[in-house]
């Protein structure tokens, strides 16, 4: 399993954590999203780009012959195969915040990955890729919450003469 950090914690269960934190946040933001026209524009159509789930792999070898290219691929945390190319990716159209609750958690497909003909012997086989938002995903989601906020007015203004709270 590949680590994210010194902690031990997978780059799949750091990115889970993530989205749960950005979904906890759209759920105490959503009542002030509906309240305002801007809000609601976010929260059901602004175009977030996609999601995108691809399959964890390393290409081990990669040659040409008479049936064409023949690509290695080792599965971290699974298999090797032998295929015609390597695994495609597919994309999910995030529209609006809402596609934090309305897009699979964690983000699953079923991809068939291996070489399709010329060899009846090495045949496709399916393989279950589980993802999530990216990093990047994730932050766009955060900022877009917090601009809004900004824009009416919620931001953060620290008053300088007021002493700290006593604890």
């Amino acid at each position: 399993m590949e680590k994210y950090d010194n902690a031990g914690v997978s780059r799949f269960e750091a990115l889970n954590g993530y989205r749960a934190l950005a979904n906890d946040y759209l759920m105490e933001l959503e009542p002030l999203l509906n309240e305002y026209e801007e809000g609601e524009q976010l929260l059901k159509e602004r175009d977030f780009g996609y999601a995108f789930i691809q399959p964890n792999y390393e290409i081990l070898k990669s040659s040409n012959n008479a049936f064409g290219t023949k690509v290695r691929i080792h599965h971290k945390n699974d298999s090797e195969t032998i295929a015609n190319q390597e695994p495609p990716t597919k994309q999910i159209r995030l529209v609006g915040l809402e596609s934090i609750w309305n897009t699979p958690d964690p983000l699953v497909t079923q991809l068939d990955i291996g070489q399709k003909h010329n060899n009846p012997i090495e045949s496709s086989r399916p393989v279950t890729i589980r993802d999530q938002f990216s990093v990047r995903t994730t932050d766009k989601f955060i900022r877009e919450m917090n601009m809004f906020l900004s824009d009416i007015g919620f931001e953060l203004k620290p008053e300088e003469d007021k002493p700290p709270h006593q604890i």
